[in-house]
């Protein structure tokens, strides 16, 4: 009778552990929208680039970085399809600040007079930085360059976003978890412009030096299998995340930008 009880008892545990799933993750986006970054892409005219530098630094002085809380400032970009331009970005802040902002006066003038000349062509887009799937390092440094790689859904649907956002989420809680040491930014564009990436992953850099060993932390630890370790410690097997994963997205774009001081 023991070894009945014993037996159907076995069974009861292994029928509930194949029914168990993990619970849901919730990502709290919060009530207001999440940041707002704006990025104009722009190609120098051959021999300004330096012109242009220091036109962008006075037009900045003269019209931003009156805020306590938003800056802007410029980007080299040193590789990937946009090599040999430059990014002037602004942000964080939100559409209300964009548009007291663009009503400054002499603004738009200064930058129709001493920008536009100077330059063969130019793109703008802004970007909401995903709060809530990016990680945040407890080591202040001070970023020199930024590796970004963008990625595109296959199918561009409500549901697919929901499962991509969620493996983000787990990489992020596993990634707080073992605590790397690097910081890394989800940021997701607000106009949809063809061929560009449905969301970008941005990864500050104390140098390009660290392209050398981006699998390693400062102490020669492999965060990456440390991280991989995790997990599958936390959500189950990594090949399945894996497999998913490549089902949902691709890697569409990377560039690295170099910090203009």
């Amino acid at each position: 009778m023991k070894k009945i009880t014993l037996l159907l008892l076995s069974i009861f545990i292994l029928s509930s552990c194949e029914d168990w799933k993990p619970e849901k993750l919730t990502i709290d986006w919060g009530d207001k929208p999440q940041p707002l970054y704006e990025a104009v892409t722009m190609k120098p005219l051959p021999g300004k680039e330096t012109d242009l530098i220091e036109k962008l630094k006075e037009y900045n002085s003269l019209y931003h970085n009156k805020a306590e809380d938003t800056s802007a400032f410029l980007r080299y970009i040193s590789s990937g399809n946009d090599s040999g331009k430059y990014m002037w970005i602004e942000g964080p802040m939100d559409f209300k600040y964009v548009n007291e902002r663009n009503n400054l006066e002499g603004r738009s003038n200064y930058w129709r007079k001493n920008i536009l000349p100077l330059i063969v062509d130019s793109k703008t887009n802004f970007y909401r930085h995903g709060l809530p799937l990016s990680v945040f390092s407890k080591k202040e440094i001070t970023p020199q360059a930024y590796r970004v790689i963008g990625f595109k859904l296959f199918n561009d649907n409500g549901y697919e976003w929901e499962k991509v956002n969620n493996i983000m989420y787990k990489f992020k809680l596993a990634e707080d978890a073992v605590e790397t040491g690097y910081s890394k930014h989800i940021f997701y564009p607000h106009e949809k412009v063809p061929g560009d990436s449905d969301f970008y992953v941005v990864l500050p850099m104390k140098s390009l030096a660290e392209e050398d060993n981006s699998d390693k932390n400062e102490n020669g630890i492999n965060d990456w299998e440390e991280l991989m370790g995790k997990m599958n410690e936390m959500f189950g097997n990594m090949d399945l995340i894996w497999k998913e994963w490549d089902s949902l997205v691709y890697r569409n774009e990377s560039h690295t930008r170099i910090v203009v001081k």
